[in-house]
């Protein structure tokens, strides 16, 4: 399965690198594409693999540039808490957030606010601390 991340800070990479664990084709907006975000991408999931046993094949994870770059795919959000951040990147998305599966990891911010039918899907941090329910 396809899916968008937008943001690769602490709670991005973690996520990012958890659905590569499980063999999805992960594509990561951040606003600096980098050997830095490479590098981070595959120390989450080296850290994963000790606490995860991945499925039968691991999934890949490419970094975008821009963000109208991203396709039609269900979309996980990990921006900073800032509707305003949100809003922001959400207004350059090529596709409406709420044409697709559109999950938030936010904690403050009310789903409905972000685009019609977004739900959150909340991480903590670590990520592999506490079991998806």
């Amino acid at each position: 399965m396809k899916i968008n991340i937008l943001g690769h800070g602490v709670m991005g990479s973690q996520v990012a690198a958890l659905m590569q664990i499980l063999g999805h084709e992960v594509f990561v907006w951040t606003r600096s594409a980098s050997d830095e975000k490479s590098r981070r991408q595959s120390q989450a999931v080296r850290l994963l693999k000790r606490v995860i046993s991945p499925g039968n094949s691991e999934g890949s994870c490419n970094f975008i540039a821009q963000v109208s770059d991203l396709s039609p795919a269900l979309t996980i959000e990990c921006l900073p808490e800032s509707l305003e951040i949100k809003h922001l990147i959400l207004g350059q998305l090529a596709f409406a957030a709420d044409t697709v599966e559109f999950f938030t990891n936010t904690s403050s911010i009310a789903p409905a606010s972000l685009a019609n039918g977004a739900l959150g899907l909340h991480f903590f941090n670590p990520i592999h601390v506490v079991r998806l329910v």
